[in-house]
């Protein structure tokens, strides 16, 4: 290479230097040693070409050059290169001073620097030289897309995803076409396929029309770029419409709701109802629908029945869906006929009436079983009975025996048929058979004539027969008839003594024999009772124109026996006869029905009466009440009647050293009788069958009477004596004349008895009486004089004594008076004081030596003291008296040898101010919930049924009541009112006016003493303490939710013992807020599908605020109510169902309680009271409002009283029955029946319906009916009865007796004779 700047050579003079090199731009400048003269030459080394940059996979020869020719054959041509994997074996020398590297299909590996050294012999670098070759890869390649046409869904989401093979990392870019555009550019990642091979996806989301597009990917690296396209497609799909189910059966009648799910992902949207080809209901969409699209059809009929088709249709596509709605029209119910059995005489008219209860109009048909047929179809009419209830009167006229058969009305409708039958009877009547004459006696050998006469409206048929010894000939028997009148005449000659006897005529007609059936009645009441142990008799009257063949009694449908079968007689009156049952000291086992029946020729005839034993209770004969004389035995005595009676006094202890014995005999014995005794012991009497009585008797111990005491009985009285008086005080006591004791008496003195160092003194005197012939026993205790220095001891440093009286009987048995505590003191005096007055205190004592001690104090209402002054002065003063200085105040004056006090009271005397009402006063609600607020006052009368006064729109919490009357009660009620409606009431505070304070002539100014507040619920009197000069007071700790009664009275001091009028007050405290927090597993629709239900209750414990320390227990009120009474069908549903209150007593450490007597399908509501004991007395206070948990339902019980009301040979008709308990709402009854194995049902039994007849049966076959129930829990358990039909048609069916019914008529009786008897036929020679 040439080397520019330089042309020229160095010369560099001094010493001899060593051979050396210098660069100058890569190249080298060659020093070479001349004599003395360093002589420096230049050796130019060059590559070619200068930084090539090749393609991949070419070939490319590098040049490396010198220009040294002079020494080419000493200097060597070197390759070196950065680039890795690199073979220089294919160098070539060229020349003397150049050489070749060639590179055959180069990769990027060879890419690097390339340097050529021009070395000499020793190695030396003589020159050098460097070029950068550059191998660019191939533009990317094997570029594709993925999918190569993707089509997605309107509003979905789509990928693409773009695959590229290079060399090096791509840059990839997507571009489209699209309106949509892309918003941002995805990331190249290296591909798990290759370390040559690049993807970038593409993520597209929420696609819409605008999406579509070419979208193309344009991969570019060094070595270029490529590029390929897919076209993305949108579709957008149809509307998506689903009905639940393909059928529905709706019962006619009801109201039809069908529900469409639409959804779609493409708006607007349109949907239609159709009905067929009509459109019956359209709705228009802009937004996503949400829930079921429904349309209603409200009675439907059976023109309501089709396909009905739901219809969604948006720009691109339209979807529906259908259901079938099938009108299921229930077969006719309780088809009846009335009458069931009907009789008419031959040729009169008989109507039927078909009554059938069906929700569409049915087609009504009758047939029968009757020759005569029947000849035209009534019409069908709706009854008047309701809407469902059709009728159809089949009406035939003159009736003949042909019409005799069963009528059936068959009812049809689109659900089915249903059918029942009726029985018509034609009975030809006959008129009685009269024999003339009615007796006759003839002469031997002369000619008999007897004249029978019948009545009959068809041809009758006239028998003779006689009880005599001969053969009537027919011959002798001449018959002839006028109309409906038949006579019959018999004639015998030459009669002889064979001729003597009873001759009857009868008479047949087609309508049979007719013979008159006994009728029986019981001369008693359907029900009698008789007592245990007595004597049953049981009077039997039966009436027949024959006598009975038998009159027999059964009990519980058991022959009695034989042995105790009673005979029966005829009595007085004719066709007559009675039977007596007896039965002594009857037992409970003759409980039951007994039957009297007789039966003669024609039938039987009966009649019942239900007997009940009844057992008597036990009484308690004689036991009273008993005072009884201490120290006596006495006896209780618990004498009573009954039958298997057995004792049990109540162990009541009766004091010390008394014994008690005979607990389970009529006597107890008691005794000796001490004060303990006093009590009430209980005897319990129990007869054999667990009747109980029970009877108190109280023993009053008598002792002692205390005859007279000069003193009041009452040590909380003090009696006052002044110091230096000579006082008594005296007592009598009675012995009881039966007492078994003597009676003492002595005196104790502050609990000492007297004569005790303690109770002694030289100025007290005891003086007692012995018992004398009344058994009474006086004592008296003397001071003479009164001197509280006799009292001090050394024990006694008070002068306040209580003086007891006691009697004693024996030496263990005492009555006491306490007499006391007696104060020495000064006189007690009592002064007046004005409103805003001076009032000075003067305390002086009558005797002291030395000077006392004063002390002056205000007892206060709740009996402390409050001190005012305390020194020597005798004088206090009240500057500026007002009403709270009013009260009482104690003088104490103490000196070195004890102390004496004086109590007096200060009465407060001012003008009263003018009354002008009551005025009541409230709380403002916690809560208003509304934006206008006022207020009611509403007051009357406590028992007028009307307001007097109601006070409206009031915004203060409070109102004066002007126009009360006084003495006289109100009823008060307040209450919140705001937009929404009336709010409860809220605490309770009473304020009230001053009263009038009268002033009787002579007398000063009247002063009130104190006001007098109580409030009483539920009975009870609480009373209130009220400062005597507060016009207002707040009742606290009340009951939530309760209803209270408030009196407010004034006591007056002056005149003393005056009290003024009560105003009363009604109001009724607000709920409480709070709920218990409730949990329960009761999770499932079926109770049966619940492991160990419970419903756990949780409440906050009574905090100290709310009076912890006086709650003794929690208490859970659950109320239970049976929900398939309160919200089953309207026509079986209880306005207000019973509810059971159930309580459980929980402990006050806890709180909490887990309730486990869970039933199906209750509503258990649930409440927490806290029970506090405040002054002695127990009170419930609510701290929970009730919440409520129901339970599910479960599968029912059996259906009750299953059993047949009607038996025919292709019929029966049942009846139940609800099951009890219900456990649920019976949607729902199913009966099964099967004889040999082969059965049939009916479904689907309305809930309401409790009979149904069953038809299609054969006769004389035992049936099996079950019965069962459904909740929509399930079907509960099954109910059965067995009988078996009729064996055929029994239109002459026997007369039968209602019970305990006398029957004077005939019954319907087709086939009847009627027989006249001439009687005895006598003979005369």
């Amino acid at each position: 290479m040439n080397l520019p700047g330089l042309s020229l050579c160095l010369f560099i003079l001094g010493a001899k230097l060593p051979w050396g090199i210098m660069y100058y731009n890569n190249h080298t400048i060659i020093a070479y040693p001349v004599g003395q003269w360093l002589l420096k030459m230049v050796l130019m080394v060059e590559v070619t070409p200068d930084d090539p940059t090749v393609t991949y996979g070419s070939d490319v020869t590098l040049t490396c050059s010198h220009d040294d020719t002079i020494n080419a054959a000493n200097l060597t041509i070197e390759w070196t290169t950065t680039a890795s994997n690199t073979d220089l074996s294919s160098v070539a020398m060229t020349s003397d001073t150049s050489s070749t590297l060639t590179l055959s299909n180069v990769d990027l590996s060879r890419t690097g620097t390339y340097t050529c050294d021009v070395d000499d012999d020793d190695g030396t670098i003589e020159g050098t030289d460097s070029i950068v070759l550059t191998v660019n890869p191939p533009p990317p390649r094997d570029i594709s897309i993925s999918p190569p046409s993707p089509s997605v869904e309107y509003n979905n989401s789509t990928t693409i995803t773009c695959q590229v093979t290079s060399l090096t990392t791509p840059n990839i870019t997507w571009t489209t076409t699209a309106t949509a555009g892309i918003t941002s550019q995805p990331v190249v990642l290296a591909s798990s396929q290759g370390s040559d091979v690049y993807t970038s996806s593409l993520v597209l989301t929420g696609v819409t029309l605008d999406s579509i597009g070419s979208y193309t990917c344009t991969a570019t690296n060094q070595g270029g770029s490529s590029n390929t396209t897919a076209m993305l497609n949108v579709t957008v799909p149809p509307p998506s419409v689903s009905i639940p189910d393909d059928n529905v059966t709706i019962t006619y009648g009801m109201n039809l709701t069908l529900d469409c799910t639409v959804s779609s992902v493409f708006l607007p949207l349109t949907v239609e109802w159709r009905f067929g080809q009509m459109v019956i209901k359209t709705m228009n969409y802009t937004s996503a629908p949400t829930g079921p699209l429904q349309v209603s059809v409200t009675s439907v009929t059976g023109s309501n029945a089709g396909v009905y088709t739901c219809v969604a249709t948006h720009d691109h596509g339209t979807d529906s869906d259908n259901v079938n709605v099938i009108v299921y029209v229930p077969p006719p119910s309780s088809l009846t006929i009335t009458p069931t059995s009907l009789s008419v005489n031959h040729s009169d008219t008989a109507t039927f009436t078909c009554t059938v209860t069906s929700l569409t109009t049915p087609n009504i048909t009758w047939t029968t079983t009757a020759t005569a047929g029947i000849t035209s179809q009534p019409n069908v009419l709706a009854s008047s009975q309701g809407s469902d209830m059709h009728t159809s009167s089949l009406v035939l006229t003159g009736v003949i025996l042909d019409s005799i058969g069963s009528y059936t009305c068959t009812a049809t409708n689109e659900g089915g048929s249903i059918d029942t039958t009726a029985m018509l009877n034609v009975t030809v009547p006959t008129s009685g058979v009269s024999l003339t004459p009615p007796t006759l006696e003839i002469y031997y050998n002369t000619t008999l004539k007897l004249n029978c006469t019948v009545f009959s409206v068809t041809t009758p048929t006239i028998n003779w027969t006689t009880t005599a010894n001969i053969t009537i000939p027919i011959e002798n028997i001449v018959t002839m008839n006028t109309g409906n009148m038949y006579k019959s005449v018999l004639t015998i000659d030459n009669v002889d003594l064979n001729y003597t006897g009873l001759y009857t005529c009868s008479s047949t007609n087609q309508g049979g024999t007719e013979i008159p059936v006994p009728t029986v009645s019981i001369t008693s009441s359907p029900m009698k009772y008789v007592t245990y142990a007595d004597t049953l008799s049981i009077m039997c009257n039966v009436t027949s124109l024959m006598r009975p063949s038998s009159i027999v009694w059964y009990h519980n449908d058991t022959l009695i026996s034989s042995g105790a079968q009673p005979n029966f007689t005829a009595t007085g009156a004719p066709n007559t006869y009675t039977s007596v049952l007896v039965r002594d000291n009857v037992v409970l086992r003759d409980n039951g029905v007994y039957r009297c029946q007789a039966e003669n020729m024609a039938g039987i005839g009966a009649a019942n009466i239900n007997i009940s034993v009844f057992v008597p209770p036990p009484v308690i004969l004689d036991l009273n009440d008993i005072n009884a004389t201490i120290g006596l035995n006495i006896t209780l005595n618990c004498t009573a009647s009954g039958f298997g009676l057995t004792y049990q006094w109540e162990q009541v202890p009766c004091g010390p050293g008394c014994i008690t014995n005979g607990f389970e005999t009529p006597i107890l014995s008691v005794g000796p009788i001490v004060f303990g005794s006093a009590g009430e012991h209980v005897c319990n009497v129990t007869d054999f069958i667990g009747q109980k009585v029970s009877k108190i008797i109280t023993i009053t111990p008598l002792g002692p009477t205390l005859l007279s005491s000069n003193v009041s009985n009452c040590a909380a009285t003090p009696i006052q004596v002044i110091n230096g008086t000579n006082e008594f005080l005296e007592c009598s006591f009675q012995n009881r004349p039966d007492a078994p004791y003597n009676l003492t008496v002595d005196w104790f003195i502050s609990s000492q008895r007297f004569g005790s160092p303690r109770a002694s003194n030289a100025s007290t005197f005891v003086t007692t009486t012995p018992e004398d012939e009344n058994r009474i026993v006086t004592t008296m205790i003397s001071f003479n004089p009164v001197d509280y220095l006799n009292f001090i001891s050394e024990d006694i440093s008070s002068f306040e004594h209580a003086y007891t009286c006691t009697a004693y009987i024996g030496d263990f048995f005492n009555e006491q008076v306490t007499i006391g505590p007696v104060l020495i003191t000064g006189p007690e005096e009592n002064s007046t004081a004005i409103l805003g007055d001076k009032f000075m205190f003067r305390c002086d004592p009558d005797y002291s030596n030395p000077r006392p001690h004063l002390q002056i104090s205000k007892i206060l209402t709740n009996g402390t003291e409050l001190n005012l002054y305390t020194g020597q002065s005798k004088l206090h003063s009240i500057m500026n008296v007002a009403f709270d200085d009013a009260g009482n105040y104690r003088c104490v004056l103490t000196n070195d040898y004890g102390r004496t006090e004086s109590n007096f009271q200060l009465i407060v005397q001012s003008v009263p101010d003018q009354v002008t009402g009551v005025t009541v006063t409230w709380n403002v609600p916690s809560s208003n919930f509304g934006r206008d607020q006022r207020y009611n006052v509403e007051y009357r009368l406590l028992l007028a049924e009307a307001s007097s006064s109601n006070i409206t729109g009031l915004t203060d919490p409070s109102y004066l009541l002007t126009d009360v009357a006084l003495n006289v009660n109100y009823s008060v009620v307040v209450s919140s009112n705001n937009e929404v409606g009336r709010g409860p009431p809220s605490d309770i505070q009473i304020l009230w006016e001053l009263p009038p304070l009268f002033r009787p002539t002579g007398r000063r100014p009247a002063e009130i003493g104190q006001y007098v507040l109580n409030y009483r619920v539920n009975g009870r009197d609480t009373p209130v303490s009220v400062s005597s000069n507060s016009l207002n007071h707040t009742i606290e700790s009340l009951v939530p939710n309760t209803e209270y009664i408030i009196n407010i009275n004034v006591e007056y001091s002056e005149p003393q013992g005056f009290k003024g009028n009560t105003v009363s007050i009604t109001a009724k405290t607000k709920p409480a807020d709070n709920l218990p927090e409730v949990s329960t597993n009761l999770s499932s629709s079926n109770i049966n599908n619940t492991i160990n239900p419970s419903i756990q209750v949780k409440w906050e414990p009574l905090s100290p605020e709310d009076g912890s320390e006086f709650l003794q227990r929690y208490i859970v009120r659950v109320n239970v109510t049976d929900l398939a009474a309160s919200r089953g069908s309207r026509r079986r549903r209880q306005t207000n169902p019973v509810m059971t209150t159930l309580e459980y007593n929980v402990s006050n450490a806890e709180s909490q309680f887990d309730f486990t007597d869970i039933k199906p399908f209750m509503s258990y509501s649930i409440g927490v009271n806290a029970a506090l004991l405040v002054d002695g007395l127990e009170r419930e206070v609510p701290i929970t409002r009730p919440t409520s948990v129901d339970s599910p339902e479960s599968t029912p019980t059996a259906p009750t009283n299953f059993r047949f009301t009607e038996i025919n040979f292709t019929y029966v008709q049942l009846a139940w029955d609800p099951p009890e308990p219900q456990n649920g709402i019976i949607n729902l009854y199913q009966i099964d029946w099967e004889r040999g194995g082969r059965g049939d049902s009916i479904r689907s039994i309305l809930p309401d319906i409790r009979s149904i007849r069953v038809s299609g049966l054969t006769g004389d076959v035992t049936y099996t009916f079950k019965i069962k129930a459904q909740t929509s829990a399930g079907f509960g358990n099954e109910a059965e009865i067995t009988n078996s039909t009729y064996a055929g048609v029994a239109p002459f069916a026997a007369p039968t007796l209602v019970e305990n019914t006398e029957h004077s008529d005939r019954l319907n009786v087709l086939v009847g004779s009627f027989s006249y008897s001439y009687g005895q036929l006598g003979y005369i020679k």
